[in-house]
């Protein structure tokens, strides 16, 4: 029986398979491939810049440091962004903005007071005439004392705002106390000064004075003052004083009692009743421990001596005081800043050697009148 079946697969790309023996000994290998379309026209490929809307090729763009490949900013963004850094740097620091070389306070006080009137923008370096600080004076009275010269030459008021430490300088800022949105905050004060604190004109000036000191040098300042609007000055009768000494007030000093004996009191045994005579004061010998007469000799034709105007405090000039004495002493009692250590130190000094020489004072009073 013969069997029927499906025929024998037949490879599609195949054909008859050719004998060992007739199989080619050489092959020919195409070594070059005839140019195309596609890589004869093939453009340059294009980056589009990350920061501005530049497109360019890759060799146009700033190759990386490590030297493999370019970046993706584009040149001229590039040197934008190194410019921007480079202001930075030099606003941070402070160095290459001076605009005027460095001058006498004289000098500089004269410039504005010429220019009190517009718009300036100083910033130089000013020379201080030597012996014009005492020894050890606190960092703030120098400031504050410039910062007077200052206001009575432009004829602004300028209030103190912060202060910073630097490595081998200190800055302290103040700005116009009539600029808008830099007012002091309301404190409970009486009606007729918060009437008038509402009724000071503020401007958008843009005042501020900035005051450097040198730790090496307390006669060489900076000074950076700056005022965008000129603008009516500060009021007088809203002014207080700068000076922080308290107003002396001088009365007229009583005229002085005619005294009821010119000569010196003797004294009297117990139990004598005669009255001796009485002796002359220049007759009186000196005291053994030869510091002088016993009573100081009335001076002219035995007329009271000249007088002498007394300096009183009133009762509130001594009231505020001690109360601020109080809110002082009280800071001092518990953990406070450095700087605010180094101020409270400075006062605490000044009050040793001022009570040291009352002291001596009254001391050597006694002496003379015992």
């Amino acid at each position: 029986m013969e069997a029927k079946g499906s025929p024998a697969p037949v490879l599609g790309l195949s054909s008859t398979p050719t004998p060992p023996s007739m199989a080619p000994t050489t092959f020919e290998i195409q070594t070059e491939i005839a140019p195309g379309p596609s890589s004869s026209t093939s453009p340059a490929v294009l980056q589009k810049c990350t920061r501005c809307a530049y497109m360019g090729p890759v060799d146009s763009y700033p190759p990386r440091r490590t030297g493999t490949g370019h970046l993706k900013v584009c040149i001229g963004c590039m040197d934008k962004q190194v410019a921007r850094k480079s202001a930075s740097t030099v606003d941070s620091s402070g160095c290459g903005q001076i605009a005027t070389a460095a001058m006498s306070l004289d000098d500089f006080l004269k410039l504005v007071t010429l220019n009190k009137g517009r718009p300036f923008d100083f910033d130089t370096m000013v020379n201080l005439p030597p012996g014009m600080f005492a020894a050890g004076e606190h960092l703030y009275n120098r400031t504050n004392k410039i910062r007077d010269f200052l206001a009575e030459a432009s004829e602004y008021h300028w209030n103190q705002k912060k202060t910073k430490r630097g490595g081998k300088s200190t800055v302290v800022t103040y700005f116009c106390a009539q600029l808008e949105g830099e007012q002091s905050k309301s404190r409970n004060q009486d009606a007729d000064r918060a009437k008038s604190r509402s009724r000071i004109t503020r401007y958008h000036c843009g005042g501020w004075l900035r005051i450097t000191t040198m730790d090496d040098n307390e006669l060489l300042l900076r000074i950076r003052m700056t005022h965008a609007e000129a603008h009516p000055s500060f009021p007088a009768s809203f002014r207080k004083s700068q000076s922080g000494e308290f107003k002396m007030e001088t009365t007229p000093k009583p005229a002085p009692k005619q005294p009821l004996f010119t000569t010196a009191p003797m004294t009297v045994p117990v139990g004598v009743t005669e009255v001796p005579q009485l002796i002359p004061r220049d007759d009186v010998g000196l005291e053994d421990d030869g510091l002088g007469p016993m009573l100081e000799q009335p001076q002219g034709n035995g007329g009271p001596p000249p007088s002498i105007p007394e300096v009183y405090f009133s009762p509130d000039q001594l009231a505020g005081l001690r109360r601020k004495f109080d809110a002082m002493m009280s800071i001092a009692s518990g953990p406070c800043h450095p700087e605010l250590a180094h101020a409270l130190g400075s006062v605490f000094d000044h009050l040793d050697r001022t009570v040291g020489d009352i002291e001596v004072g009254r001391f050597a009073k006694r002496r003379r009148i015992s």
